[in-house]
């Protein structure tokens, strides 16, 4: 119930909005007048919900909820390394960081020219001077751009670039390999039967087998982590948990700087993706720039996780859709997350469609232009909520 304060002979009277009245007698003014100025102050509080807040796609760029001339933000390092020397602090005239233990105060000019270029460098900055550990410079550089207009909707979310993507929270994994007779080591396709141009094939194949991996922050803050979700059979359309897969490729693989890895040329070794763990970005890049021309090197300092050819390793990020979590490949659009959850879509722009993004937190609606079919290209960074 909503209450209005006001003075009528000097004393003080509360209206409950129905027409019904209290009045305060003179010498109970002061305790009420209090508890009016407390009741005030809740009201004004309660006139900016969250459900007010809203990102505008005009079909090009994805602009975030109006923004003030200068806006105060607050970043947890999740990683043990946080903080430190003058070197982790910043002041320029965009943006100004500065730590108290593992929290980063950020004040930011939102319209502010080179702002995207200060954040995006902040990730590689922060972890290579020790001020965050692995993985935690992303996320500070995406928790300051959120505040900002986005092409197409890409934050600096994990990307695909030259042949090679970061492994860092949200991405998870999910790895598909063939389930063999025992004693078989490959899949083996032979001639089953011909009938003029058509030729059927059999293969030794039982089933497949999947296994989603999460990626997540090193609690000791030595980086970033894989580790098992859960694991599934599938076997003449039939789908069955199991404790672990039957053969972990991943196993091993230390904390630190991980790197999906897609080899240009297959190798003699017989596998084309190699994920990578390493100590530093320095050690990462090395690794990565030896491998674009020795696929089968050994490699100091780092280590290698080898994906054999006939096993599907896909980076994907986790999403609502129509009340279901689905997984989507890294930089997929709300074309392609409606695609992989609807069968009987065709391309269409639904209806119905709404989407709620992450902001500081908290999903908030995005709002577009409902017959604009641009809003399918929309790009997802993980977290989203679509329906329709």
């Amino acid at each position: 119930m909503r209450l209005f304060p006001l003075l009528y002979r000097r004393r003080l009277v509360l209206l409950d909005g129905r027409g019904s009245a209290t009045l305060f007698p003179t010498r109970a003014r002061q305790a009420a007048m209090a508890l009016a100025f407390a009741l005030l102050l809740a009201g004004c509080a309660a006139r900016r919900p969250t459900a007010a807040l809203r990102y505008r796609f005009d079909g090009t760029v994805l602009y975030p909820p109006p923004q003030r001339k200068v806006a105060d933000l607050q970043f947890t390092a999740t990683g043990a390394r946080a903080g430190g020397g003058k070197q982790c602090e910043v002041h320029g005239p965009a943006l100004k960081v500065r730590w108290r233990e593992s929290t980063a105060s950020i004040r930011i000019r939102p319209g502010a020219a080179g702002l995207h270029e200060a954040a995006e460098k902040l990730s590689d900055k922060f972890e290579a001077n020790g001020c965050l550990a692995p993985g935690d410079g992303l996320a500070l550089a995406s928790r300051i751009l959120e505040h900002l207009p986005a092409y197409g909707g890409a934050l600096m979310s994990p990307r695909m670039q030259e042949g090679h993507l970061d492994l860092v929270p949200p991405v998870r994994l999910r790895m598909l390999s063939p389930i063999l007779p025992a004693g078989a080591e490959k899949v083996k396709l032979e001639s089953d039967s011909s009938q003029g141009n058509e030729v059927r094939l059999k293969s030794n194949l039982i089933g497949y087998e999947t296994a989603w991996y999460r990626v997540s922050s090193d609690p000791q803050g030595r980086g970033a982590m894989v580790s098992i979700e859960r694991v599934e059979d599938t076997i003449e359309n039939s789908t069955s948990g199991r404790p672990a897969p039957r053969r972990d490729h991943l196993a091993g693989l230390p904390p630190g700087y991980l790197r999906l890895v897609v080899l240009t040329r297959l190798s003699q070794a017989d596998h084309n993706i190699v994920v990578v763990a390493a100590s530093s970005r320095e050690r990462l890049e090395q690794a990565t720039r030896k491998l674009a021309s020795e696929p089968d090197a050994t490699i100091e300092g780092a280590t290698l996780a080898p994906i054999p050819r006939e096993v599907a390793l896909l980076a994907v990020l986790r999403i609502e859709a129509n009340g279901r979590e689905i997984d989507i490949p890294v930089e997929a659009s709300v074309h392609e997350a409606i695609r992989s959850s609807d069968v009987g879509y065709r391309g269409q722009l639904p209806e119905s469609l709404a989407i709620r993004r992450p902001y500081e937190g908290k999903l908030i609606p995005v709002e577009f232009d409902p017959s604009d079919k641009r809003i399918l290209g929309l790009i997802l960074n993980g977290g989203e909520k679509l329906s329709w």
